[in-house]
């Protein structure tokens, strides 16, 4: 049997527990790649490892390092990386400790994956094998987002690091012998660059074998908005919808589930008093969503495909969402898999068509099912890392 090879994976997060896109993706890749190589994984961090994550890293991986430093570091650091050529992002989690570290024990036979552009800096300096799993482009998403976002300092963050990112991200994907994104079309464009590797995220399988029951008619129209509300992207999708679709209809009730949400958030249950709900983090929130009339993720930015939606489909909850949402789902149509909403009055329209059953769901319910389970699961991405593994 042929010895596994050493692999360095960095990463810019705990990747436990799983909870929101990047963890999830970051926890399954750790899952598939302990099998072929000897998982070696660098973290590079602000947050203090609880047991459990301890545990999880003692489990499945051959070897661990975290590197824990104070926010004021960080923050210093991407005060230092205005002034450099670099993408701020990137110096921002830039530690000479690491580097040092890196080129201490990675050999020359060893396979680097990169995760995010973040770590990209810590790899470009070796000649071996390496990949990066970049899973979002930022340069695209933030050229997208700069012109909706609602926070004026990240429409001034987006608007700078845009410039930085468009060559950085296509220096990676050059230099990389592999690079991997969730968006299909986002691999599309790099493609003439290098490598290019689409690699979506999936669902856990289990959701397809639960059972969720609309236990009681809701009275007036109900939408649940699913994700980590700290992620600006879902802040600003939730603020679109509270200031500019509830004013146009009274009896929406929005509920709003995910865990860390800010105080503009939490502010909406003020501004609409009855017909806002913040629940912050639930363990199983498939039976709110399921008993609502929709599943709503009216993206106004952001970039990548969009866990929140792919888990609301696989249960069979009717999503409404808008085309940023909906693209990087390949082979999802409007109207058959989900509903594509784009003004406020579309998603006022289309609640009330669903809420008094003008239009049956349950073709659409079993589509969005099936297409999920065919093509966005954890065992699909596990077949993929594998086949790229085992690539000549």
């Amino acid at each position: 049997m042929t010895e596994k090879k050493d692999c360095y994976f960095l990463l810019t997060r705990l990747p436990y527990p799983p909870i929101g896109g990047d963890r999830l993706r970051y926890y399954n890749s750790i899952l598939v790649l302990k099998h072929f190589v000897r998982l070696r994984i660098i973290i590079i961090t602000d947050e203090r490892p609880s047991p459990e994550v301890i545990e999880f890293l003692q489990s499945n991986a051959f070897s661990y390092k975290i590197f824990i430093y104070p926010k004021i570091r960080f923050r210093f650091n991407a005060l230092r990386a205005i002034l450099s050529q670099y993408p701020i992002q990137v110096k921002y989690y830039y530690f000479k400790e690491v580097e040092k570290y890196c080129k201490a024990n990675i050999k020359s036979d060893d396979l680097i994956i990169s995760n995010l552009v973040r770590t990209a800096l810590y790899a470009t300096s070796f000649s071996n094998k390496k990949w990066l799993d970049l899973i979002d482009s930022l340069y695209l998403n933030y050229s997208r987002s700069k012109l909706k976002v609602s926070s004026v300092f990240w429409k001034m963050m987006y608007t700078v690091e845009a410039k930085r990112l468009k060559r950085f991200e296509k220096q990676c994907v050059e230099k990389f012998d592999a690079t991997l994104f969730t968006n299909f079309n986002e691999q599309k464009f790099y493609l003439p660059f290098g490598h290019a590797v689409w690699l979506p995220n999936g669902v856990n399988e289990n959701l397809f074998h639960s059972t969720y029951l609309l236990i009681d008619k809701n009275d007036r129209p109900t939408v649940v908005f699913l994700g980590k509300m700290d992620y600006q992207p879902n802040i600003d999708a939730v603020l679109w919808f509270a200031e500019k679709v509830m004013p146009l209809e009274s009896h929406i009730q929005f509920q709003i589930v995910g865990s860390s949400p800010t105080k503009r958030v939490l502010d909406l249950v003020h501004q609409y008093p009855g017909r806002v709900t913040v629940t912050g983090y639930v363990e199983d929130p498939y039976q709110i969503m399921y008993q609502a009339d929709a599943v709503i993720a009216p993206m106004q930015t952001g970039g990548g495909i969009q866990n929140k939606i792919l888990e609301a489909m696989a249960i069979g909850c009717v999503v409404l969402t808008t085309q940023l949402g909906a693209q990087p789902i390949v082979g999802a149509e409007n109207k058959k898999h989900l509903i594509i909403c784009e003004t406020p009055v579309e998603y006022v329209n289309a609640i009330h068509t669903i809420h008094d059953k003008h239009f049956d769901t349950m073709a659409m319910r079993s589509a969005a099912t099936k297409l999920i389970k065919e093509n966005y699961t954890w065992s699909r991405f596990s077949n993929k890392w594998e086949q790229l593994i085992f690539e000549k």
